[in-house]
Parts: structure tokens; C-alpha cells; sequence
């Protein structure tokens, strides 16, 4: 709609309108769920960046989003104080397609996030390209509970079949 009509909605009165959930605000108690998301995707970006990696076996940098996704997932679930899985819709299905792409727990400070993983072209980072997209859906929403909402980029150099990943950046949105 605001396509059409050239209205601008703020995305936490989209969130809380289509989904019945609120985007909370950061606080310092939520500074240890930060700091282990930036390092694992950190990690992520390295391991992807290496000669080896699966991410040089696809032909599109597009593919290579899920591998993201499921790096970071392993990778945070598999660290006690954390859980980290693909969110659930109001019906209880995994569905892969659409925001948010993982809900991301720290279990000693009950702080919540929804993370979304993209990837970007790193000389594209000032450009007006998009990179992230919300379709509302109260039916079909992977928003089920008050959280904060994230999104990490990482950069990549634009060598086809040959990407190497920048330090991720985390948004707050």
C-alpha cells in the first residue's frame, strides 16, 4: 500500500499492526546477545571467505544467503548459553521464505532477537539498492513474541565464484 500511495510507515507500527508483537528497544542487558551475534557472524564471514568454501560453489550471490543462515544458526545454537532456530509461524510451521530469517535467544538474560542475515555487495553500502524486505502477512507472520529486530549485513567484494566477506555490520531496526 504505501508503494502505491507514497505513505511512509514506521516498521514498528507495521510490526505491532500485522503481527500483534512490539520491537523492543535496546537496553544494556541485552549488550551480551549483541556481542555474541557480531562475533558469530564474524566467524561466519571468515569461514565463508575461505577457498574452500560452499559459498564459491554457487553460481549467484543470492544462493549463497542460506548458507549464511545456517552457519549462523549452527553456530550460535551450538553454544550453551544460546538458542537459535528458524522462527515458526502463528500455525507452528518452519517456514524458510520471509522475515525474520532466525529467532535468536541468550538464555541466561532471556533476551530475544529476531536476525535477519543479508548480504551485500560492499561498494553498494551508501546506495538506495534494496537489501531487505518486509511483505506484512497476519496470517503467514514468523512474528510471534515482543523481541528486538536485527539485521546483519555482510559485505562481499563482488568477485563472482570467488567471494570474500567483509566484517558484518548489525543493524538495529
Amino acid at each position: 500500500l504505501g508503494s502505491i500511495t507514497g505513505e511512509k510507515f514506521p516498521f514498528k507500527k507495521v510490526i505491532a499492526e500485522t503481527s500483534g508483537s512490539l520491537i523492543l528497544e535496546l537496553t544494556e542487558s541485552d549488550q551480551p546477545l549483541l556481542d555474541f551475534i557480531e562475533a558469530s557472524a564474524l566467524a561466519v564471514s571468515t569461514q565463508l571467505s575461505q577457498p574452500d568454501s560452499p559459498a564459491r560453489e554457487k553460481r549467484r550471490i543470492n544462493e549463497v544467503s542460506a548458507l549464511f543462515e545456517d552457519a549462523l544458526r549452527i553456530l550460535i545454537d551450538g553454544h550453551p548459553d544460546f538458542s537459535c532456530d528458524f522462527p515458526e509461524t502463528k500455525a507452528g510451521k518452519i517456514q524458510r521464505s520471509g522475515y525474520p530469517d532466525l529467532r535468536v535467544e541468550h538464555l541466561t538474560t532471556g533476551s530475544l532477537a529476531y536476525l535477519d542475515p543479508k548480504i551485500f555487495e560492499e561498494k553498494s553500502i551508501k546506495s538506495s539498492f534494496r537489501t531487505f524486505y518486509f511483505e506484512p502477512s497476519q496470517k503467514n507472520t514468523k512474528i510471534t513474541e515482543n523481541a528486538l529486530h536485527l539485521l546483519i549485513g555482510f559485505p562481499h567484494d563482488g568477485k563472482t565464484r570467488e567471494w570474500t566477506f567483509g566484517k558484518p555490520h548489525l543493524v538495529d531496526l
